[in-house]
Order: structure tokens, then sequence, then C-alpha cells
């Protein structure tokens, strides 16, 4: 009687079941390398659309200190007479038209308002006046311009609201 045989069948099972453990531990080992790294694109992911609402928060506070400047220059043209003639005129009305293309490429848009219906998203109220031409609460003036930056309220118009006569107050 030969005991090798039944040795190799031993050796045989036992290294089969080793190399069955072994495939097992690789599978898990791949699997949890396949979620650290969906943790890891995710995790980025998040991260680029935080950075990027952080710019877009610092963008929108700097658009923000810049339209009390914009408004000076609308002033200035205002007031500076109806002649086109004027240097002084032209000067300001060019860099008007130049920040306001800046502004403007930047996503920075004014907000529609005299004769639109109130949206109180984008107008702020500074005043409401009843009136029977109005059938519904309509923006009459602007005081101070709204603006818009990529779709939001960077600003809300300042404006004069028209309510129809007998409309109570907020209702």
């Amino acid at each position: 009687m030969n005991p090798e045989p039944a040795l190799l069948e031993e050796e045989r099972e036992w290294l089969a079941a080793r190399l069955e453990e072994e495939r097992r531990k690789g599978e898990e080992v791949t699997l949890h390398l396949r979620r650290l790294q969906a943790d890891f694109d995710n995790y980025r992911r998040r991260m680029m659309a935080e950075q990027s609402r952080w710019q877009e928060l610092a963008l929108s506070r700097f658009f923000l200190e810049l339209l009390p400047v914009l408004d000076d220059l609308e002033r200035a043209v205002a007031s500076a007479g109806e002649g086109t003639g004027d240097p002084f005129r032209r000067g300001v009305e060019m860099i008007l038209s130049r920040f306001q293309a800046v502004l403007e490429g930047a996503g920075v848009v004014p907000v529609e308002s005299r004769g639109v219906p109130f949206d109180p998203a984008v107008h702020e109220a500074f005043e409401r006046v009843e009136g029977e031409e109005f059938e519904r609460e309509t923006v009459t003036e602007e005081l101070r311009k709204g603006y818009l930056y990529r779709g939001r309220c960077l600003r809300p118009a300042l404006v004069r609201v028209g309510v129809p006569k007998g409309k109570k107050e907020g209702g």
C-alpha cells in the first residue's frame, strides 16, 4: 500500500481550499478598492461643486459691491445734460457702456421692472399707489435698478407698485 496518493489528495484539497480562500480575499480587496474609488470620485465631485458654489458666492458679493459704482455712473450721465457734443458726457457714457458690457459678459443683467407685474423675487416695493388704471399689482416706477446674476437675484429693484383701487394692503 502506497500512502502517497492519499497524501496527494489531501494536499490537493488543502491547496484547493487555500486557493478558494485567497480568491475570495482577492475579490473582497477588489470590491473594497472599487468602493474607495467610487467614494473618492463622489468626494471629488462634491468638492468641485462646493468650490464652484464658493466661487459664485464670491463673485456675487464682488458684483454687489460694484453696483453702486454703476448707479453713480448712470446718475453722472443723467445729470450731464442732454447735449451729445459734451466730451465729459461722452466719456462717462463710454465708461458706463463698457462697464455694463463687462458685467453682462460675466452674467450680471438688469431686472426688467417698469410696466411689468410686481414680482417679490426681483422687486422690492418702496411704495404702493392705488389707481383705477391698474388691473393687478404693476411696477409703475423704478427708483433703483435691480440686477440678476446667472438668473438669481443679485439686488432687487426698488420700485413703486400700482395696485387696483380698493385692494387692501397685503391682500
